[in-house]
């Protein structure tokens, strides 16, 4: 006695919404990390401050851009008076890895370049975390693709009256 197994078509499409969307997940993460690499900045830092976000936690650092990290740090009076009042309004906001956020301290010097993966603290280097992103996103494209190619398989004792498309 022969059994017939039936195919769920639904299923079919359930597999290629996913991978829709993990594939715009994964764009719009190559997006953000193609911006984290393309920023510039260089300063001294003036505070630092760690915020929760919705997935993960956000490593900010507050940057003083007048003072350039190739050149001698005098802090001027109007600054220590910003600084010692918390009015952080007027500085660059910046987020950095964990490990480079660790690091810091106030009155440190920061530079990054454009297009550059690397973050430079006082002579030390740190990757930028747009460069783990990226991997990340490339991961999901893969991932997605495999999934939507998982779904145009033919199955080889198919009937050939019926076909595998998808009637919506």
């Amino acid at each position: 006695m022969e059994q017939e197994t039936k195919y769920n078509r639904l299923g079919k499409i359930k597999a290629r919404i996913f991978a829709l969307v993990l594939l715009m997940l994964s764009c719009s993460l190559a997006i953000t990390a193609f911006k984290s690499l393309n920023r510039r900045f260089d300063g001294i830092i003036i505070h630092k401050e760690v915020r929760s976000g919705f997935i993960q936690k956000n490593y900010d650092l507050y940057l003083n851009e007048n003072y350039k990290s190739t050149e001698k740090i005098e802090i001027s009076n109007n600054d220590a008076i910003k600084i010692l009042t918390e009015n952080f309004d007027d500085y660059s906001k910046v987020g950095v890895s964990y490990f480079a956020f660790q690091d810091a301290e106030p009155m440190m010097s920061i530079s990054k370049k454009q297009g550059s993966p690397l973050i430079t603290l006082n002579g030390i280097t740190y990757i930028d975390q747009g460069l783990f992103w990226i991997f990340i996103s490339l991961f999901g494209v893969a991932i997605s693709y495999a999934i939507y190619k998982q779904t145009n398989v033919k199955f080889k004792d198919s009937r050939p009256e019926e076909s595998e498309d998808i009637e919506i």
